[in-house]
C-alpha cells in the first residue's frame, strides 16, 4: 500500500477484496485484518474463511501446529501434590505454526488461564483437521475446538468425555475429522490402558458413567457428532479375550476410514484395525506388527496417499533403531522405507551423547532416554520432529533425501515450557470455529 492513496484501498468493493485476499499467505491475511475495521469484518466471515481454506488446499499449503504452555516460576512439585491448597496461578497458552512452504515458524500468545496449584495442566494432546484443532488437557474436564488464526475456541456442548476410571479421566487418543461439505465434524476418542470390557448397567447412561472397576470399560471408542451434539458409543474392536488394551497406540484417517493401532495391556501384542464409520464395523487388517519393533509407541502417518507407520526397535547392541515402513494393506505386509540406528538419530537431531554404554544397555535407562519424536506426513514427504529440542527434518519419499527445517522457536528443554503437536499437518482457516 506504500505510494498509493489509502482512500483508494478503502473504496475497493468487497467483491474485489474477496477475490484477492483469500489467495494471500496466512501471515499476510492476519496482517490485512489489522488494516481497517471493514477488512477485519470481511476476513472474519465464514464465507471468506471457506475461500481461504479451499485456496490453500488447491495450492497445497500445509502447516505444522503446536500448542505451547508456559508455566509460572513459583510452581513446585510439592505444590501440585497438595490437594488442600486453594491458591491459583496463571499459565500462558499459545500457538506455534510452521509454514512448510516458507519454512518459517510463527508464534503468538492466545490466552492466559488460571488453575489451582494441584490441578496443574499437563499431558495435553491435540488433533487437527480442516483448519480446526481439538485440544484436551489433564487440568480440565472439557474438550475445545480451536481456530488458531482467529484465536477463538469453542467449548463443545455435552463434552464430558466418557470415562473408565476416575483417576485418569482422559487417557486415550483423539482423531478429529472435518466434513467440509456438511459443515460438521466428528471426534473419535479411543480409550487406552484397560484390561477388558465390562457389561453396561441397564439403568444408567453407559456412555458417560464412571465405571467403578478401574480395569474395564464398556466401550473402547466413543464418537462425538456435531450434528447431534452428543457422544455415541461405537462397537468394540475384535480384541483377543483377556489381553486388554495398553498405553501404546495411534489413530489416523486414511481413504475415508479410521485406522487404529492398539497394543495389548502387557504390550505383548499389537494390532492394526480399520473402522468403517458409516457401518460402525471394525476389521482386523491382519498386518503383523512385531512387538520388538514397538519399543516406543508407534505412530501412523499418511503421505502421498499412502499409509506408513513409524516405530522403534529395541536392540541389545545399537539401542533404539528407528523404522518408517509403508503399510501395504492388500499384501498385508510392511515395506521398510527407511531405518536409522540410535546413533544416527542422535546425530540427525543433535541429541547429547551423554549416556554411557552400561546405562544404554539397561532397560530402565533405555526407556528414560528414548528419543521423543513426532512424525507427520504432507505432500510426498515425511517430517520427523524432536519434542526434546524442537529440531525437525523432512524426508522426501521420491528423492529419498533429507532437508532440515527451522528449529521450534520455543525451548522444549525448558522445565517451564510444554509443547503438544497436532497429529497431522493442517490447512489453516481464518474464520470462527462455528
Amino acid at each position: 500500500m506504500v505510494g498509493m492513496d489509502a482512500a483508494l484501498w478503502s473504496r475497493l468493493p468487497a467483491e474485489v477484496l474477496e477475490q484477492v485476499l483469500p489467495f494471500l499467505p496466512v501471515r499476510d491475511v492476519c496482517r490485512c485484518s489489522a488494516v481497517c475495521k471493514r477488512w477485519k469484518l470481511l476476513i472474519s466471515t465464514p464465507d471468506f474463511g471457506t475461500l481461504c481454506y479451499r485456496n490453500s488446499q488447491a495450492l497445497g499449503r500445509c502447516y505444522i501446529i503446536s500448542r505451547y504452555l508456559v508455566k509460572p516460576y513459583d510452581i513446585e512439585w510439592s505444590d501440585k501434590m497438595n490437594y488442600y491448597d486453594t491458591r491459583r496461578t496463571t499459565y500462558e497458552f499459545g500457538w506455534s505454526i510452521l509454514d512448510l512452504e516458507t519454512k518459517r515458524w510463527y508464534t503468538f500468545k492466545q490466552m492466559e488461564r488460571s488453575f489451582y496449584y494441584y490441578n496443574y495442566p499437563s499431558s495435553g494432546f491435540v488433533a487437527a483437521s480442516g483448519g480446526f484443532v481439538c485440544e484436551v488437557t489433564s487440568g480440565e474436564q472439557v474438550m475445545y475446538v480451536h481456530n488458531p488464526l482467529s484465536r477463538s475456541r469453542r467449548e463443545l456442548i455435552n463434552m464430558s468425555i466418557p470415562s473408565h476410571r476416575t483417576t485418569n479421566r482422559y487417557y486415550g487418543m483423539t482423531t478429529l475429522v472435518v466434513d467440509e461439505s456438511a459443515a460438521s465434524y466428528q471426534i473419535f476418542f479411543i480409550h487406552k490402558n484397560f484390561r477388558g470390557y465390562r457389561e453396561p448397567t441397564p439403568d444408567s447412561d453407559d456412555s458417560n458413567q464412571d465405571i467403578e472397576d478401574d480395569d474395564c470399560v464398556v466401550t473402547c471408542m466413543n464418537i462425538y457428532e456435531t450434528t447431534t451434539l452428543q457422544w455415541r458409543s461405537a462397537t468394540n474392536p475384535p480384541l483377543e479375550p483377556g489381553l486388554g488394551v495398553g498405553s501404546d497406540g495411534s489413530s489416523i484417517m486414511f481413504q475415508g476410514r479410521l485406522y487404529v493401532v492398539l497394543s495389548s495391556y502387557e504390550h505383548s501384542h499389537y494390532w492394526l484395525f480399520t473402522y468403517n464409520i458409516t457401518e460402525d464395523e471394525w476389521e482386523d487388517t491382519n498386518v503383523y506388527l512385531d512387538p520388538q519393533r514397538m519399543a516406543v509407541s508407534p505412530q501412523l502417518i499418511v503421505s502421498d496417499n499412502r499409509l506408513f507407520i513409524m516405530s522403534f526397535e529395541a536392540t541389545e547392541d545399537a539401542g533404539r533403531r528407528l523404522y518408517v515402513e509403508e503399510i501395504l494393506l492388500a499384501e498385508r505386509v510392511l515395506s521398510t522405507m527407511l531405518q536409522m540406528t540410535e546413533e544416527h538419530v542422535r546425530l540427525l537431531f543433535h541429541f547429547a551423547e551423554d549416556v554411557d554404554d552400561d546405562d544404554r544397555n539397561s532397560s530402565q535407562s533405555s526407556e528414560e532416554n528414548d528419543p521423543e519424536i513426532e512424525a507427520f506426513g504432507f505432500g510426498k514427504s515425511i517430517m520427523l520432529l524432536s519434542t526434546e529440542n524442537g529440531i525437525s527434518t523432512v524426508y522426501d519419499l521420491e528423492s529419498r533425501l533429507w532437508s532440515e527445517m527451522p528449529r521450534h522457536p520455543m525451548d522444549p528443554s525448558s522445565p517451564r515450557c510444554e509443547l503438544w503437536y497436532a497429529t497431522t499437518p493442517i490447512t489453516l482457516r481464518p474464520p470462527s470455529t462455528n
